[in-house]
């Protein structure tokens, strides 16, 4: 495992002879490590960079992020040196709407290019307003919505001491997906993978699939058994679609 100096970025199997790097941005609450295992999954000239985000695992210690604009500040400024090489995004909830904010700030860079492909997972597009994401004023209440998405193992769910450490982040997460806002844009020059589990309950459909009209290129979209966290019990399946969409195209 390869930590960068900032500790932004993560390289489970580092490959610097890589044709592309697969960037991967974590749900709300979750962390750079629920990629380890895709390191080796990958095609041998891919490497993976997943981003941390501060005030977990190892960047437990420092303090959780208060806006989303010091989130992207700190992605971007992470991976622009990537982004001058090919590149794709991969992100799943929380991490989806960062990965397509991400490329639009670099498409806005004279240094850097667009990605090749955006992996959009179980999540929505950012509104132009997102106030209505409010989170349960209550930790009881909380724990019942992580409940019914699935994804959080009962051994945390059920421990006082696990929790106490767990929310805070899951909360400055979401306050982050609260802020998240799209104006008005033309559509990105970058093709879309959009991904979702078959029984995701959370997941409004019809918003999800508008995802589309955010791209000028190509959009597929393709489902795996599951719910929202689909990508835990389905990753092998997941990487494998990954795998095949960031093939080298013939010389």
């Amino acid at each position: 495992m390869q930590v960068s100096a900032d500790k932004w970025t993560l390289k489970p199997a580092p490959r610097p002879d890589a044709r592309l790097t697969l960037v991967c941005l974590h749900h709300a609450g979750g962390g750079a490590y629920s990629y380890r295992a895709w390191g080796q999954q990958l095609r041998p000239d891919i490497e993976l960079v997943a981003i941390q985000l501060p005030g977990r695992e190892n960047r437990a210690s420092e303090p959780l992020l208060a806006s989303v604009e010091a989130a992207l500040d700190g992605i971007v400024g992470a991976i622009e040196d990537i982004a001058r090489r090919p590149y794709a995004l991969f992100g799943h909830s929380l991490g989806a709407v960062l990965a397509y904010l991400t490329a639009r700030r670099l498409s806005q860079r004279d240094a850097a290019s667009p990605p090749t492909r955006l992996f959009l997972s179980s999540a929505i597009p950012p509104a132009r307003s997102s106030a209505d994401l409010r989170l349960p004023p209550s930790d009881a209440s909380l724990i019942r919505r992580l409940g019914r998405l699935g994804g959080t193992p009962a051994a945390v769910l059920d421990d006082p001491r696990m929790l106490r450490a767990f929310l805070p982040a899951l909360r400055a997460d979401f306050e982050l997906l609260r802020q998240c806002v799209d104006e008005d844009h033309d559509p990105l020059p970058v093709p879309f993978t959009l991904l979702r589990g078959r029984d995701d309950k959370t997941l409004d459909i019809d918003a999800f699939q508008s995802w589309g009209a955010r791209s000028a290129a190509a959009v597929e979209e393709r489902l795996f058994p599951g719910g929202h966290f689909y990508i835990q019990a389905a990753q092998a399946k997941v990487v494998a679609l990954v795998n095949a969409a960031l093939e080298a195209p013939p010389a």
